[in-house]
């Protein structure tokens, strides 16, 4: 028999509390997964291009006719996801680089200065990332937009007369 004036300190937790356990414990392990697939997913690497980017097109096409090199031309931007993509993954790769390294002379113009806006409005550029290969006239032999290191290896396939 238990005393009249003894504590009873056993805890029985309501339906409420039950509920409210178990969606903390849900919760912990939905962030604990969300925080294991951001770390799985693959994201933009380190990997940085060493393509001898030009930033002016003008001089690059006077370039292109001394040499008798294509231009490449990438329109780009920082805020574009997939002109970063392509920055981080694409331009990288060893083939890639070596393809427009010998056979190009590569220009990459950001959409967001003001001495760009001629050339896009030129090229008709709608979207980003928009990637020409001109002749030293500045007439378009191929256009592309967003490619992974393969699709653009095919693209960087020698080309030579406009479309």
């Amino acid at each position: 028999m238990s005393q009249p004036n003894q504590l009873n300190y056993s805890y029985y937790p309501s339906g409420r509390a039950k509920w409210l356990r178990r969606g903390v414990v849900v919760i912990v392990f939905v962030a604990l997964g969300i925080l294991f697939l951001q770390a799985s997913r693959p994201s933009f690497s380190n990997a940085k291009d060493n393509i001898p980017w030009r930033t002016n097109l003008t001089k690059a096409l006077a370039e292109s006719k001394e040499t008798g090199k294509p231009v490449l031309v990438d329109f780009s931007a920082t805020w574009c996801g997939p002109c970063q993509e392509m920055k981080h993954s694409a331009w990288p790769d060893a083939k890639v680089e070596a393809a427009v390294k010998k056979d190009y002379i590569p220009v990459l113009l950001d959409v967001d200065r003001k001495d760009v806006e001629e050339h896009a409005a030129r090229y008709k550029v709608e979207y980003i990332p928009a990637i020409f290969i001109l002749d030293a006239n500045g007439n378009v032999i191929k256009q592309g937009d967003f490619m992974s290191a393969s699709e653009l290896l095919k693209f960087l396939t020698p080309a030579k007369k406009p479309i």
